[in-house]
């Protein structure tokens, strides 16, 4: 019996003099868990600074975007470190992205700026995530959420080669 595929294989709009790609949303494979409950991707989950609006976001790293990257304490040398793609995806349960037309996205830092960021804090994001190897012209987002069905594709970064797979070739693959 064949299974349905949870998205359909579409193509951006092509606009003469605008944006045309995709540009991902990072996540772990537990919070994936989480997210399928709804079906949603919602940027009202996410911890805002009090005055800020939610920022469901995302990058145009085509691998992956370092400043999605967890966090942990460690008691060894009391201070929060910043995780390894390969250390995310092996506490996170792996890793997953969901892909998402650039143009229908709001780039940084005007991002910032309609989130009510002020500009101090915009340019001390930017420098945190250049020191994690980010670069914020790659930095766009949302403040409204995004439903599976709005999705291009949903894809899952293989445990033996860190090479992303679409979840409709897995799909294939599987009947």
């Amino acid at each position: 019996m064949r299974k349905k595929k949870c998205f359909t294989k579409q193509k951006p709009t092509c606009i003469p003099g605008e944006l045309t790609e995709l540009a991902y949303h990072y996540t772990t494979g537990e919070l994936f868990v989480e997210i399928c409950e709804t079906n949603i991707l919602d940027p009202f989950k996410t911890v805002t600074p009090p005055g800020e609006k939610p920022i469901l976001w995302f990058s145009l790293h085509p691998h992956f975007e370092q400043t999605a990257a967890k966090a942990i304490y460690s008691d060894a040398t009391p201070q929060i470190r910043t995780l390894s793609m390969d250390e995310t995806k092996l506490l996170g349960n792996g890793l997953v992205r969901f892909a998402y037309p650039a143009k229908d996205l709001i780039r940084w830092p005007e991002l910032g700026k309609q989130a009510g960021m002020t500009s101090k804090t915009i340019k001390q994001l930017e420098e945190i995530g250049r020191r994690q190897q980010s670069n914020p012209l790659n930095w766009m987002g949302s403040f409204e959420p995004i439903h599976f069905s709005e999705l291009m594709d949903l894809q899952i970064m293989r445990v033996d080669s860190n090479e992303w797979i679409s979840i409709n070739d897995m799909e294939e693959d599987a009947a």
